[in-house]
């Protein structure tokens, strides 16, 4: 995984299909199942902790930034927003970070298995535009 980029935005592709295979970013929002998902769990491909942790940092700090999106946000406490980056190659795992909206700020946080669909309802979603450092 490369740097992601200080200036990425969350873009909501108005009229345009999703390339599920790039960068993106899904918005969730907590409600009342219906249904249960069950499943294996496979995890995530580990990426270097250093790396990880200046990603993590660099993305909070762009995501309180008042520009982030390319709409008006009005997230709510508890509000899950997914980032999804490719690795580069076909059938290369995607490196994933979570973020949770504890007014008036995102913070790092996390979906436990199955959580995104037991848990939480998709509200918005997205591509990322200029996700990584340019050269990298």
């Amino acid at each position: 995984m490369c740097t992601v980029s200080a200036q990425l935005k969350l873009c909501t592709c108005s009229g345009k299909e999703i390339d599920w295979d790039k960068p993106h970013w899904i918005l969730y929002r907590k409600h009342s199942p219906t249904t249960w998902s069950i499943g294996e769990i496979v995890h995530q491909f580990m990426e270097d902790p250093e790396l990880t942790i200046r990603n993590t940092e660099r993305l909070k700090i762009r995501l309180n930034e008042a520009d982030v999106f390319d709409f008006q946000a009005d997230p709510e406490s508890g509000d899950r927003l997914y980032l999804f980056f490719q690795r580069g190659g076909i059938n290369r795992p995607e490196v994933s970070y979570v973020f949770e909206y504890d007014e008036p700020i995102w913070v790092e946080s996390h979906f436990g298995p199955f959580e995104a669909e037991n848990e939480f309802k998709e509200l918005r979603s997205g591509f990322i535009r200029d996700a990584i450092e340019s050269g990298e």
